[in-house]
């Protein structure tokens, strides 16, 4: 425990609270950029991001494929994009990152998605872990 005017604890002694955010969705059609899911850093709190996932699988074959893409915001603001851009059935493209980021209260760590296609879906998957602490 640390002392009034000593060395601040360590991050993993400030109460911390494991936090995860996450979309899912197996047939996802066509459309504009749409935020599926976020979390905000709570006042008087920090979160260190640990990793980030994100899936794309065509699963339905479009009249014209064009982009479909999975947008991870994280602590530093910083967009990581995944796309796809095919018309085969089964395309898959997916990436993971650990960042180690730290995100300060007030903080929008999110995931979105738009599919700029014609017709056709894909299945959408997305991760973002985190660990919330005392600031």
């Amino acid at each position: 425990m640390g002392f009034p005017g000593g060395p601040r604890l360590e991050w993993y002694d400030r109460n911390p609270i494991e936090r995860a955010i996450s979309y899912t969705n197996d047939a996802v059609g066509p459309h504009g950029f749409t935020t599926r899911a976020s979390y905000t850093v709570p006042a008087g709190k920090k979160a260190i991001v640990h990793t980030g996932f994100a899936q794309i699988t065509r699963n339905g074959a479009p009249t014209t494929a064009d982009k479909a893409t999975i947008y991870l915001t994280l602590a530093s603001g910083e967009t990581i994009r995944l796309s796809l851009r095919s018309a085969t059935i089964g395309a898959t493209e997916h990436a993971e990152i650990s960042p180690f980021a730290l995100a300060k209260a007030g903080t929008v760590i999110s995931i979105a998605t738009s599919d700029v296609s014609t017709g056709g879906t894909h299945c959408m998957d997305a991760l973002i872990t985190l660990t919330e602490i005392d600031a």
